[in-house]
């Protein structure tokens, strides 16, 4: 989108590369949002399996080995 703007731009047509150059840059915009979006969900994730591996490594949510062959 950008590139057709920039030839209509170069042809001297400024209100449609305008228009153009605006829907490359919402594009742009909406791509930018959408890594953010995935972003912040990975770091929630990585955050809750820091969590877990934490109480797995204090035991506090392991039954005892034991328990779990006898099937208890």
């Amino acid at each position: 989108m950008a590139l057709y703007g920039h030839v209509l731009a170069w042809a001297r047509s400024y209100l449609a590369a305008i228009g153009y150059y605006a829907r490359a840059y919402d594009r742009k915009q909406l791509q930018l949002d959408n890594r953010h979006i995935q972003v912040v969900c990975i770091d929630n994730q990585e955050a809750e399996y820091n969590i877990g591996r934490a109480f797995r490594h204090t035991g506090d949510d392991v039954e005892d080995e034991t328990d779990l062959r006898s099937g208890i």
